[in-house]
């Protein structure tokens, strides 16, 4: 079983009223991403999300693939500059 250490991300300021579904955020609301519920979720990971699986990360021509869901560095507006450094650890 995998154990994340931190399973949400700090709290980010929504910069603007913004819709998510039927929700709707109000300009200035704090906001916490539940990293838990994205890197576990069955429907995007398969059946067993927590168990270590190394070919999941290769495409059909075992080329290193990424996957938006994949957010283990938080997100917001600085998640390309950490996403690009640490890409590059993995290849």
């Amino acid at each position: 079983m995998c154990v994340l250490i931190a399973p949400t991300t700090g709290s980010h300021k929504a910069a603007e009223d913004i819709k998510i579904g039927s929700h709707i955020i109000p300009k200035g609301s704090s906001v916490i991403f539940n990293l838990d519920s994205v890197l576990t979720d069955q429907d995007y990971w398969g059946p067993h999300p927590q168990q270590f699986d190394p070919t999941r990360w290769l495409d059909d021509e075992d080329n290193l693939k990424t996957f938006p869901g994949f957010i283990p560095f938080g997100a917001g507006m600085y998640i390309e500059i950490e996403n690009d450094s640490h890409y590059g650890e993995v290849s």
